[in-house]
C-alpha cells in the first residue's frame, strides 16, 4: 500500500522464492509501472510450478504483450493450473495471434474446462474491442452464437450477444 516504483528492484528478488513469489508478483501488479512488467518477464524465464503460474497471472493482469509467445506455449502445458492461467493471460492481453489458441480451448471436451475457456474467449473478444478491433470481437461473438446451438449452451449465446451489444450498441441487432 505504501510502495511504489522504488520497491520494484527489491520485490523482484522475491520472485525467485517459491513462498514469496505470489505476493511479490501481486504487489508488482499493483505498482503497475513498466519496469514492474520487465521484472516479472525476466523472472518468468526461470520460474516453474506455482511461481510460474503466479508470474504468468501477474503479466496477464498487466497485459504484458512481449510475453504472448511464451504464454501461447504455456497454454498447451500438461500443468492444468499453468494452462488455465496462460489462457487467462492471452485473453486479457488481447493479441490477435492468440485467437486460434483461445478458440480451440473454448472447444475443450470437459464441461467445466469448456465453460471456463469460453468465458476467457469472450473476455478476449472484449479486450479486442477495447483496443479498437471491433470487427474481430464481432466475429468471435457471432461465431459463438452460430456454433453453440446445444440446449446447454444457451448461456454462451446470451453472453456472446451481451458482449456484442456492449461493443456495437444498436448496430448489434
Amino acid at each position: 500500500m505504501a510502495g511504489g516504483p522504488e520497491c520494484i528492484e527489491t520485490l523482484s528478488s522475491y520472485l525467485r522464492d517459491e513462498r514469496l513469489c505470489d505476493p511479490a508478483a501481486r504487489t508488482l501488479v499493483t505498482i503497475g509501472a513498466p519496469n514492474a512488467g520487465e521484472a516479472l518477464a525476466k523472472a518468468l524465464n526461470s520460474a516453474a510450478g506455482p511461481s510460474r503460474v503466479a508470474i504468468v497471472e501477474a503479466l496477464g493482469e498487466l497485459r504484458w504483450k512481449p510475453c504472448v509467445g511464451t504464454f501461447e506455449k504455456d497454454a498447451s502445458s500438461e500443468d492444468a493450473n499453468l494452462r488455465r492461467t496462460a489462457l487467462f493471460a492471452l485473453a486479457n492481453i488481447g493479441d490477435l495471434s492468440s485467437r486460434s489458441i483461445l478458440a480451440k480451448a473454448a472447444e475443450a471436451g470437459a464441461p467445466h474446462e469448456r465453460a471456463e475457456a469460453t468465458a476467457l474467449y469472450l473476455r478476449y473478444a472484449r479486450c479486442l474491442a477495447e483496443t479498437g478491433k471491433k470487427k474481430e470481437c464481432e466475429s468471435i461473438c457471432r461465431d459463438l452464437m452460430r456454433s453453440r446451438t446445444a440446449p446447454g449452451d444457451a448461456n454462451v449465446r446470451c453472453a456472446a450477444l451481451s458482449t456484442l451489444a456492449e461493443v456495437e450498441g444498436k448496430r448489434a441487432v
